[in-house]
């Protein structure tokens, strides 16, 4: 059996009035001196568990370690610098949870922004994608050729400035037709000869002059690249070339926008100089070669 042993406060040097003590220990023992700093409020409990003469101070504290017996919250001891202080499980736990999901939102954050990457990555590829189906779907009128006069160029036409784009080729040449499209009508005009105006729907149709053959009929569906007819000299020109247009409303509008723009396909904006100078087709009789 133990000896009697010396009273608790002179033990340990430390005198307990109306509240709680805290000791600081270390790995060999005690502290030579109380921390100087307790970040816990002292309660019944905890001081009962203290002052309780029948009660081996032994238990409440070992080696390196301390433990109070108040059942609810259990206190647990972190170390802050040399001093440790009573910290309590629940703000323990609340920490942890607290670093849980601050990382739990940098992951979603991360995740996310990744996601709209990888989104905007697959975007462009579609866009891309898109542009070079469509650009495949139109194709120039002469497949070699030379360009001879442009668009809005001033001369000797009727309207005095160029409404289309001449593609001069030797007579014979295959014309294709750029996009699919109805023919709307084959017609002979004095300036425009032989000429056939194909209709690719939303006011768009497409001109093709100065033919020395005509191979299709008024209401028949051509396809992009199917040959319509070849280069000639027809009507007012100078030399075998190809008078092509491509006209919105029966506007012309540059043909070069149309075949070759980064939004090929569809007609640039009609310039001011073109009202009331062109013939519209509609005026144009049929005519079957």
């Amino acid at each position: 059996m133990p000896g009697p042993r010396a009273p608790f406060s002179a033990r340990y040097g430390l005198a307990v009035a109306g509240g709680c003590a805290v000791l600081a220990l270390t790995g060999a023992g005690l502290a030579a001196a109380p921390p100087a700093s307790v970040q816990a409020e002292p309660t019944a409990a905890l001081a009962a568990s203290f002052l309780d003469p029948t009660r081996d101070q032994d238990e409440l504290f070992s080696a390196g370690d301390a433990a109070v017996l108040d059942p609810a919250p259990q206190p647990k001891l972190a170390m802050t610098g040399a001093i440790r202080s009573i910290t309590t499980g629940a703000e323990i736990q609340a920490a942890i949870d607290h670093l849980a999901a601050k990382k739990a939102w940098r992951e979603r954050k991360a995740a996310a922004e990744r996601k709209e990457r990888a989104d905007r990555l697959a975007a462009r590829k579609r866009q891309a994608a898109a542009r070079a189906a469509r650009a495949a779907l139109y194709v120039s009128p002469v497949p070699s050729y030379q360009l001879s006069a442009a668009f809005g160029a001033r001369g000797g036409w009727s309207s005095g400035r160029h409404t289309g784009l001449d593609f001069r080729a030797p007579t014979g040449t295959p014309v294709v037709a750029v996009h699919d499209a109805r023919v709307a009508k084959t017609a002979w005009h004095p300036a425009y000869g032989r000429m056939i105006i194909l209709d690719l729907g939303n006011g768009v149709t497409t001109w093709y002059c100065h033919l020395s053959q005509v191979s299709v009929r008024a209401g028949e569906r051509v396809s992009t690249g199917e040959r319509i007819g070849a280069v000639g000299t027809s009507g007012n020109t100078s030399g075998p070339h190809l008078h092509f247009e491509v006209r919105l409303w029966d506007q012309p509008t540059d043909p070069a926008t149309f075949l070759w723009g980064s939004t090929r396909g569809r007609p640039g904006s009609i310039p001011g100089w073109t009202q009331g100078t062109v013939q519209p087709y509609e005026t144009l009789g049929q005519y079957s070669f």
